[in-house]
């Protein structure tokens, strides 16, 4: 518990190991709104997995609710804490929620725990656990406890993360009082087999939706306004998040936490779609409310110059990335891909009927007449945000829109922007044989040659020659002693080796990109860490709650009996599971914040430039291109370090940096061409099996900023005015998960402006 506790009566607060938010509102408002989740709403959405749990206790209700899109990252688990009669002390309670799955009848789990901070006198609290995924963790129990003790009936389970394993499809948050119509985007992910149709083919009957919305995206779900979350990683599971201009507005004037955790997810990689910009003069108002700088005022009917058009050759066009069978959006659909599972749904929302197929006399609706050329004004624009894109669209509706426009806009971003396992390099469900690539120099390479000469030594002395020599000296009875013996001292010799060539450090290999922008004060940086551990750290990791931790697994789900933990204390705490010693293991980090780290940029005079290294980490070489667009280079700057960065050739200050990225390839282990693994799931009850692309490192964010250093030749195009490159000795923005940690064979880019 914490020392110190400051409440206050409208905002948040921070006790404990928990983000605790106090809505605003009576208690019987609260109370009103408790009851309508429980009953449910009229009509249901299959795009979310997860319930809500009711759970009644002494002197307070708690609901716990675990519904969100499905896939990797953090998934949010609200926790609402109703007091039922007012709270004369202070008390806290244990929350503790844990994933599990059951492959050949041995259990892996991943238990999060985390305090709620109950201040006397409070109302009703909402606090927000971030759960983490693994490949088949499908299924989760709960249960709180205070003082030591579990609080009796205040526990749950339940299942979710149903389509979790269909990673072809985005995950989509749609910001609104009710779910979209999801068939257009759904209709863009059909593919020419049957691969998805068990997933995608739902047919829906509800007074709210008289029209069947077949081929409804399941990773697709609505939030309202106000149950947004203040903090990036809330949205690290989803791809896109779509939001109106209006929405977005009362965001920054009410609720400016969540536009800014938003925002910040944004610009780490996420898509961020905002309807309802057109006329295009409005676009000024959304650069407005991201907090852009002011840019050049659009002429009438069109955008600012600043934004990017869609490209006509991707109109009309099969959404690309995601296989070759994937159906156009003006293909027709063939009688083998159309809906099979089917439900119907009552006034009260409550499934009263479900059956394999539809019911014959159940033909499908004519879907209405789309126009098949492009229409003549832009439906939407982009621009990049950092690392990531936003998106604004014309319309006020843009999931009304036709299933043209959304394989345009998917198409327009790539399948490599719009889908999390691509953007990511990595996949929690299938194979990632590029594991291989990142580990340390010098693990997991057995002395094969000096293996085979001691093991021939010892078979040739503890037989033949320990028999002829105890023979001469006629002790031929002391075998049954000198044979174990000698096999214990060879046995102890080989741990001895392995101890004295290991030895019991933590040895980390990092690769990472940070970008810094100096006028916004925010930073985004991508970081790949492999370790290798002689003894494994006995507290475990330990990261920032503004740093993203994804686990990278060379073959996700073996059915291990690993046992995870990790506790929410201000910070988040991976205490034991995640690392094993002798055991390479690596993850992905993400971080996205405000810095104020920056370089010192002075007035050039006579070809030299003053600088001043600003940015906390020794600079091993840096260009830099000035306003004027002259460019400037400078080697081994320590941390605060003043200096004047010399005018140079551009082309061979880029060489160099690009030589200290070649330094630290990142090659296969000798005997290890590229295994052709087969992008296929572990789990044998998965049926997934279209040819999908399979994880890959080069379209990651990460190994794409590293690329374009690699492959540009013209520092003019790479290196826009006010900006520069660096390699650094350490990333500024990089975190290890722990002080033992010994870096080697890595390497740190940091691109920044100002």
């Amino acid at each position: 518990m914490t020392a110190n506790r400051q409440v206050r009566r409208t905002a948040e607060c921070r006790a404990g190991a928990a983000i605790i938010r106090r809505p605003d509102g009576s208690l019987l408002l609260t109370i009103c709104l408790l009851l309508s989740l429980s009953i449910g709403p009229g009509s249901r959405s299959l795009a979310q997995t997860g319930t809500g749990h009711m759970l009644p206790g002494p002197g307070l209700n708690l609901l716990v609710e675990t519904t969100w899109p499905d896939g990797a990252g953090y998934r949010p688990v609200r926790v609402t804490v109703t007091p039922a009669m007012p709270v004369a002390a202070d008390r806290t309670l244990a929350f503790e929620f844990t994933t599990f799955e059951y492959y050949g009848g041995s259990p892996s789990r991943i238990r999060v725990a985390q305090d709620i901070e109950i201040p006397a006198g409070s109302g009703p609290l909402t606090a927000t656990i971030l759960v983490p995924y693994l490949s088949g963790h499908n299924n989760y129990e709960f249960e709180v406890g205070e003082n030591g003790r579990a609080i009796p009936g205040m526990k749950g389970s339940g299942s979710f993360q149903t389509f979790a394993v269909e990673e072809r499809f985005p995950r989509i948050l749609a910001v609104g009082p009710q779910t979209p119509n999801a068939a257009n985007v759904g209709r863009v992910f059909i593919s020419a087999n049957q691969y998805g149709s068990d997933v995608m083919a739902y047919t829906y009957q509800s007074p709210n939706s008289p029209t069947p919305n077949v081929y409804s995206l399941p990773t697709l779900q609505s939030i309202a306004l106000s149950d947004l979350g203040d903090r990036w990683l809330d949205y690290s599971a989803l791809d896109l998040i779509a939001i109106s201009l209006e929405d977005l507005q009362r965001l920054r004037r009410g609720q400016p936490a969540v536009l800014d955790a938003i925002v910040a997810w944004t610009a780490a990689g996420g898509n961020l779609l905002v309807s309802g910009v057109g006329p295009w003069q409005r676009v000024k108002d959304l650069e407005s409310a991201i907090g852009f700088p002011p840019g050049q005022q659009p002429r009438e009917g069109e955008p600012p110059a600043d934004w990017t058009r869609p490209s006509r050759g991707n109109w009309g066009r099969p959404m690309r990335g995601i296989g070759d069978d994937v159906l156009g959006p003006f293909d027709p659909i063939p009688d083998s891909r159309q809906p099979r599972p089917y439900e119907t749904i009552g006034p009260d929302g409550q499934l009263i009927q479900a059956q394999s197929v539809p019911p014959q006399s159940k033909s499908q609706p004519d879907s209405k007449p789309v126009a098949r050329t492009p229409p003549k004004t832009d439906p939407f624009v982009t621009r990049p945000l950092e690392m990531g894109t936003l998106i604004a669209v014309v319309s006020d509706k843009p999931f009304d829109e036709s299933p043209a426009f959304w394989a345009w806009l998917f198409n327009d971003l790539s399948s490599a922007k719009a889908l999390w396992y691509q953007r990511h390099g990595l996949s929690q469900h299938y194979d990632n044989p590029e594991f291989y690539r990142f580990l340390i120099p010098g693990v997991g390479q057995p002395p094969l040659n000096a293996f085979r000469v001691l093991i021939t030594l010892f078979v040739v002395g503890i037989g033949p020659v320990n028999y002829f020599v105890l023979r001469r000296w006629r002790r031929l009875h002391l075998l049954i002693v000198t044979v174990p013996a000698s096999a214990a001292v060879v046995t102890a010799a080989l741990f001895a080796y392995a101890f004295y060539t290991d030895g019991l450090r933590t040895r980390v290999r990092a690769r990472s990109v940070t970008r810094i922008n100096q006028s916004t004060g925010r930073t985004e940086c991508w970081c790949r860490l492999s370790y290798y551990c002689g003894m494994a750290p006995g507290r475990g990791l330990r990261f920032s709650s503004d740093t993203a931790v994804y686990p990278l697994l060379a073959v996700p789900g073996e059915g291990t009996t690993t046992q995870r933990e990790l506790t929410w204390y201000g910070d988040q705490r991976m205490t034991s599971g995640w690392l094993r010693s002798r055991t390479p293991a690596q993850f992905l980090t993400v971080r996205s914040r405000e810095t104020n780290l920056k370089l010192g940029v002075g007035t050039p005079a006579k070809g030299r430039l003053p600088i001043e290294n600003g940015l906390a980490v020794e600079i091993q070489d840096i260009l830099i291109r000035d306003a004027d667009g002259s460019f400037y280079s400078a080697e081994s700057l320590q941390p605060g370090q003043k200096t004047e960065a010399k005018a140079a050739g551009s082309e061979a200050a880029l060489a160099q940096i690009q030589a200290a990225i070649r330094a630290c390839e990142m090659p296969y282990p000798p005997g290890m061409s590229n295994p052709a693994t087969a992008y296929r799931a572990r789990r044998r009850w998965y049926s997934s099996n279209a040819p999908v692309p399979g994880p890959d490192q080069k379209t990651s964010v990460l190994e794409k900023t590293i690329g374009e250093v690699l492959r540009s030749n013209s520092t003019t195009s790479l290196l826009p005015r006010r900006s520069y490159l660096a390699v650094a000795a350490a990333g500024p923005e990089v975190e290890l998960g722990t002080p033992l940690a010994e870096p080697e064979a890595s390497v740190h880019l940091i691109w920044g402006t100002w």
